[in-house]
C-alpha cells in the first residue's frame, strides 16, 4: 500500500490524550487540518442546583440534570464500550464512561431522591466511606464531593454505594469535574483505587 503508517504513544503526563477527542485534536493539529466540532443539542437547562462558590482543590464543577426516561444508548455505543473492556449496567452510567472515552472529562451520576440538598460542593476530610463495590475505605484528608454535609464521591475517583443506586429514578443528576492532579494521585494511591476516571485525572 503507498501509504504512511503512523505509530502513536501517549506519554504518562498526557492523561488528557486518553480520549478521543484530544487525541483527535493533537493529530489534528499535527496535520493542519481540523475536526468535526460536536453540535450541541437544543435543550431546556433549568435547575435548582447550586454549586458552591468557594471549591476546594478544584478547577471546575457543573451538574445537568436529565430524566430518567430520555436516557438512551445505541447499539454503537455499546459496542464502543465493550471495545474498551467496559461492561454495560445501564443507560445512564454507560453514559457517564462514554463521556469519560470520548472527552476525557470524568462524570458521576446520581439520583435526585438519594440527594438531600440542592448544594454541592469539595473539601478534605478523613472520614470512613464505603465506596462502590460495599468497601469501606479510611479516608486521610483526601478530597471529596459533597451534598450538603454528605459525601457522595471521592473527586474524580470513585462514587459510595450509597448512591449507586439509580434504578427507577425519574430524575438523574450528572455530575462533570476537574480537580487537582496531586490530590486525585494521592486518593488513587493512598486508597489504591486505580479507576478510568483516576487514571485521566493523574
Amino acid at each position: 500500500i503507498d501509504d504512511y503508517l503512523i505509530d502513536v504513544t501517549i506519554l504518562s503526563n498526557r492523561a488528557d490524550a486518553m480520549c478521543y477527542l484530544i487525541f483527535a485534536k493533537e493529530l489534528a493539529a499535527y496535520f493542519n487540518s481540523k475536526i468535526n466540532e460536536i453540535k450541541p443539542t437544543d435543550g431546556l437547562l433549568e435547575s435548582t442546583i447550586n454549586v458552591k462558590k468557594q471549591l476546594v482543590k478544584t478547577n471546575s464543577l457543573s451538574y445537568i440534570e436529565a430524566l430518567n426516561k430520555d436516557i438512551s444508548l445505541s447499539i454503537q455505543d455499546q459496542f464502543f464500550l465493550w471495545k474498551h473492556k467496559i461492561k454495560t449496567f445501564d443507560n445512564a452510567v454507560d453514559l457517564t464512561n462514554l463521556t469519560l472515552l470520548y472527552a476525557g472529562v470524568p462524570c458521576h451520576v446520581y439520583s435526585d431522591k438519594d440527594l438531600k440538598s440542592n448544594e454541592f460542593s469539595t473539601a478534605l476530610v478523613s472520614n470512613k466511606v464505603v465506596i462502590l463495590g460495599n468497601k469501606e475505605v479510611q479516608l486521610d484528608n483526601n478530597l471529596v464531593v459533597k451534598n450538603g454535609d454528605d459525601i457522595v464521591s471521592i473527586a474524580q475517583v470513585i462514587g459510595l454505594e450509597n448512591y449507586s443506586d439509580i434504578d427507577n429514578a425519574k430524575k438523574l443528576v450528572f455530575e462533570l469535574g476537574s480537580f487537582d492532579l496531586k490530590e486525585i494521585r494521592k486518593s488513587a494511591k493512598t486508597l489504591k483505587l486505580e479507576t478510568n476516571a483516576s487514571q485521566r485525572g493523574s
